[in-house]
């Protein structure tokens, strides 16, 4: 084309039709949104967990138990839930954000019975046991200590410090030693009882896209999270 011309002339567009959204509630209280995905060749799920951002007194312990969740270890549970992740030709992650925290989880869209039951695994035998927990505690603080010496982690401390105030949810401990005492405080015990008031399916919403229907995966998912309901109060907002 000779562009000495002008522009190219537009050609035709296609038009984008995005697949209507079905959505349904299970008997534990979890909030499913499907996004169907004709020949998709993965499900992507991805599970919202409302209660277990890093805002307030969670903001030492949501690592630690996302950290869990995911696998991300070096102890023989944690390497087994990786290796089964793998077993799917799937994945496992985590992100915290300060409002909210997300388990990132996929497998060959042929598995989804047995994708669903490892997400049921995770969510209902979390492994909490001092061995692990001892060891993601120890990557923590290490990844803390380090932040002493880093110019751009001191500065978000000292910023977000400033926009919110002492005291605020999002304000951050003054200094990395308050955060590295409550890391190394924290044990199975305590650890349990954030898990119960914060990873809970009545304050969670499960996303998956795949090439499924709401149909086929609701049963499924009633089986695989049966177990996963919700223990006692939430915590406060």
């Amino acid at each position: 084309y000779d562009l000495t011309q002008g522009p190219p002339p537009m050609g035709q567009m296609t038009p984008i039709v995005f697949p209507a959204v079905e959505r349904a509630r299970l008997l534990n209280g979890l909030k499913v949104v499907l996004v169907p995905r004709p020949g998709a060749m993965t499900d992507s799920v991805l599970l919202r967990l409302d209660d277990a951002g890093l805002a307030g007194s969670s903001r030492v312990v949501a690592p630690i138990a996302l950290d869990l969740l995911a696998g991300n270890g070096t102890t023989l549970d944690q390497r087994s839930r990786a290796e089964r992740a793998e077993t799917l030709n799937g994945w496992i992650n985590e992100t915290t954000d300060l409002d909210h925290a997300d388990l990132s989880v996929g497998w060959d869209a042929k598995r989804l019975a047995d994708g669903l039951a490892f997400l049921g695994d995770v969510l209902t035998r979390p492994g909490i046991t001092p061995e692990t927990i001892g060891a993601l505690k120890k990557a923590r603080v290490e990844q803390l200590a380090a932040g002493r010496s880093s110019n751009s982690a001191l500065a978000d401390r000292v910023l977000f410090s400033a926009i919110y105030g002492t005291g605020h949810p999002y304000a951050p401990a003054p200094d990395f030693s308050t955060d590295i005492q409550a890391t190394e405080a924290i044990d199975p015990a305590s650890l349990r009882e954030w898990y119960r008031g914060h990873v809970r399916p009545d304050r969670a919403t499960l996303y998956i896209a795949g090439d499924t229907s709401m149909a086929v995966l609701k049963p499924l998912l009633e089986k695989a999270l049966a177990g996963w309901t919700a223990q006692g109060p939430a915590a406060p907002a």
